[in-house]
C-alpha cells in the first residue's frame, strides 16, 4: 500500500468508496494550466482533505484545516480562489469559499431546513456567480439548482423540480456564460440520466444534449471545454457489470449522440472527467473495483483531450474528484 497522507504529514483520511462515481462538477476555464485540487486521504477514516498538487501528482499540499471535510471543489477563472461543499462537524455540507491557498475561509450558505444540504458548486466564467445543486435528504438527489454572487448574497433558484419527477446534479456555467449545463435523472429509474442545459440568467430554454438513450448509457458529469463547443462527459450502461467510458458530446447542438474517448478496463470505473485550462488534456478519477479493500482503489489520471496517452498521477495516497485550476492570473 502506497504511504499514507498522515505518513507524509497530513493528518487526513476519507470515505472513498461511493465517491467517485459521486455526482461532481466543476467547469473549466481557458488559461495557463495551473495545480490540481483533489479530495485525498484513506478509505478507513471518517475524513475527507483538500489536496493540491502540481499535475503530474508532485509536490502536493494540503490546502484547508483538516476539521473540513471535503466532497467538491471548484477553482475560480482567474484561479486565485476556490469554492467547496464540506462539513465540519456532523451537519450536512455547506458552500464555502477562500483563496486558492486556503485562507480566508467563508461559508456562503446556510441551511434553511434539515431536509436540504449543498453541494457541487461552480463558477460563471466573469467570477462573479456560484451555481450549486440542493439536495433533498429524503431523495438524496438534487431537487433544485441555486445561483448566488460569489459573496454569498443574492441566492435564487435558478430551477426547481417541486413535483419530484426528475432529479438534478452537477451544474456547469459554459465559457461564455450564457448556458448552464447540468445532469438530469428521471425519477422513475434513477439510474438512468442525460445532460442537459438551460439559460444561465433565468433557467428558460431546456435543452437536451445528449442522445435520449439514456436507457441504454447513462451519461452524467459534464465539463465544457474551454472553448465551448463540445462537453466532456462520463456515461455508462444503466447496469453495475459494463464499463464506463470518458466521452464528448456537442455542446451546442441537441440530441447529440457521444463520442467515446476513453473507455475503463474490465474491473474499472472511471469518472469525474474534466478539461485542463489550456484544453489540450483532461483529468479524470478511477476506481480499481477488483482491488483488496485493504490495498488502494482509487486513482487519478490525465489523458490528452482526445483520449490517448493515458498516465497514472504519481500520488502517494487515494484521491477522488479532481478539478484542474488555472495558474492564478496576477
Amino acid at each position: 500500500m502506497r504511504q499514507s497522507l498522515k505518513a507524509s504529514g497530513i493528518i487526513a483520511g476519507v470515505v472513498l468508496a461511493g465517491l467517485l462515481l459521486a455526482a461532481t462538477a466543476s467547469a473549466t476555464f481557458r488559461g495557463t494550466n495551473g495545480e490540481i485540487s483533489f479530495v485525498a486521504g484513506s478509505p478507513f477514516l471518517d475524513q475527507a482533505q483538500l489536496v493540491s498538487s502540481a499535475p503530474n501528482g508532485n509536490r502536493f499540499r494540503q490546502v484547508l484545516p483538516a476539521r473540513y471535510k471535503v466532497r467538491d471543489v471548484a477553482v475560480s477563472p482567474d484561479g486565485r480562489r476556490i469554492a467547496f461543499s464540506a462539513t465540519t462537524g456532523v451537519e450536512s455540507p455547506e458552500i464555502f469559499v477562500a483563496s486558492r491557498d486556503g485562507r480566508g475561509i467563508r461559508k456562503l450558505t446556510n441551511r434553511g431546513g434539515a431536509d436540504q444540504y449543498y453541494r457541487q458548486p461552480a463558477w460563471s466564467a466573469d467570477g462573479r456567480r456560484i451555481a450549486y445543486a440542493v439536495f433533498g435528504l429524503g431523495s438524496n438527489r438534487g431537487i433544485a439548482i441555486r445561483v448566488m454572487r460569489a459573496d454569498g448574497t443574492g441566492k435564487r433558484n435558478l430551477f426547481q423540480n417541486p413535483a419530484l419527477d426528475f432529479f438534478v446534479e452537477d451544474p456547469v456555467f459554459s465559457p461564455n456564460g450564457r448556458r448552464l449545463a447540468y445532469t438530469r435523472f428521471v425519477r422513475q429509474n434513477p439510474i438512468v440520466s442525460e445532460i442537459y442545459s438551460v439559460n444561465a440568467v433565468n433557467g428558460s430554454g431546456e435543452r437536451r444534449l445528449t442522445d435520449g438513450l439514456g436507457s441504454l448509457n447513462s451519461y452524467g458529469e459534464p465539463d465544457y471545454r474551454p472553448n465551448g463547443r463540445v462537453i466532456l462527459v462520463r456515461t455508462a450502461p444503466p447496469f453495475l457489470a459494463g464499463r464506463t467510458r470518458i466521452a464528448r458530446v456537442n455542446a451546442t447542438a441537441g440530441n447529440s449522440p457521444a463520442t467515446t474517448l476513453i473507455e475503463s478496463p474490465l474491473g474499472w470505473a472511471y469518472g469525474s472527467p474534466q478539461y485542463s485550462p489550456d484544453g489540450a488534456r483532461m483529468i479524470f478519477a478511477g476506481e480499481d473495483l477488483l482491488a483488496d479493500p485493504a490495498a488502494d482503489r482509487h486513482h487519478l489520471f490525465t489523458a490528452a483531450a482526445n483520449g490517448t496517452g493515458i498516465r497514472k498521477l504519481s500520488l502517494l495516497f487515494e484521491a477522488v474528484v479532481p478539478t484542474w485550476g488555472a495558474r492564478p492570473r496576477r
